[in-house]
Formats: C-alpha cells, structure tokens, sequence
C-alpha cells in the first residue's frame, strides 16, 4: 500500500512544489495574499468545506472519520446533488477523505499525528488560509453552506 501512495503522492507532490515554490515552507507568520491565492489554486470547494469542518472541529480524528463529511458537501456552482451516503460506499467515502487528509497535510493546512493512518487536526496555516478573506470571497458558496 505505501508503494502505491508513494506512486500517487510524487508526481501531486512535484506539481504542488512547482505551484507553490517555497511558499510550502512559509510559516504562517509570513504568509502574503499571494501565497494565500496560490494555496487558493489547488483547492476545490470539497476540500475547503473539509478543511472549515476541522478547525470548527478541533479535535485530532482519524482522516476515515471524514468521509460523511465530503459527501455532504454540495457543489452549488455546478448544481451538483449531494452525494448519496450509502452504507456500502462508506468505505470509499473513508478513503477519499483519507487522499484529502493527505493532500492538505502536504499542503502543511493539517497536521498528522503518528504518522500516514494517524490523527489530523488543523495547523496554524490552515488556520490563516480558512479564516482569509481571500479564500472567503474565492469559495463564498462553500462558507454559505452549513456544516453537517
């Protein structure tokens, strides 16, 4: 299984450095709005919702535990229904918040604790990006949304 994270991961990994340059490093003290709207660029509105769902949610959880989460999330610009929950595709929903989990951590927007499997709880820079007026004004239909 680590093989093929390993597989997916590097070539994601590759273009987020090449997006982000050294802004993946800035501490988020340092943190300007063009860091901010290049953060924005690799974001989608599922990953927003998730990411306002664990700072109003502070506690570490295993990244499984979202997957009701991100299908909750209706993408009101597209007119997209919300997903079915359906029991047999919990699974599914786990591991997808799961590849989100990791995507923001590699972003440095969660923290993990113990590792891949371990807990996630929002960073500090996450907490800079989720609260900028910039993301706000960007994914104003996903802050519009309330939070299941």
């Amino acid at each position: 299984m680590i093989d093929t994270l390993i597989e997916i991961a590097a070539p994601l990994f590759k273009v987020v450095l090449k997006e982000l340059g050294s802004s993946s490093l800035i501490s988020p003290k340092e943190i300007s709005e063009n860091d901010i709207a290049n953060i924005a660029n690799l974001l989608s509105g599922r990953l927003v919702y998730l990411l306002r769902y664990i700072d109003a949610n502070p506690d570490p959880v295993y990244p499984h535990a979202y997957g009701r989460v991100l299908a909750s999330f209706v993408d009101i610009g597209h007119t997209r229904q919300p997903a079915r929950f359906e029991i047999r595709a919990e699974e599914g929903w786990g591991k997808a918040s799961q590849y989100a989990c990791w995507y923001l951590s590699m972003l440095g927007l969660i923290k993990i604790y113990g590792g891949i499997g371990g807990e996630v709880t929002i960073s500090n820079l996450g907490k800079k990006i989720i609260r900028s007026d910039y993301i706000r004004t960007q994914f104003i239909s996903v802050f519009e949304q309330s939070l299941r």
